[in-house]
């Protein structure tokens, strides 16, 4: 839950995108804070690595996050 109204536009809810080597990615917003996961096999219904923090109350935490795509 978050109320931080802009979070990642509608609604907060976490956004996700497949690349092309079939594993997910995903991004949402908790209370203030930014976060990012990705699924360690191709199976949506696989197992996902920790969610890994990106920012802290718009402090940007880590830039190098993009490598493991």
């Amino acid at each position: 839950m978050s109320n931080d109204q802009n979070g990642i536009s509608s609604a907060s809810q976490r956004k996700m995108v497949r690349t092309d080597n079939g594993r997910y990615h995903a991004v949402y917003e908790s209370m203030g804070t930014v976060w990012y996961a990705h699924s360690a096999t191709s199976d949506f219904n696989g197992a996902w690595n920790p969610d890994q923090q990106l920012s802290y109350y718009g402090k940007i935490l880590r830039l190098n996050t993009m490598e493991i795509l």
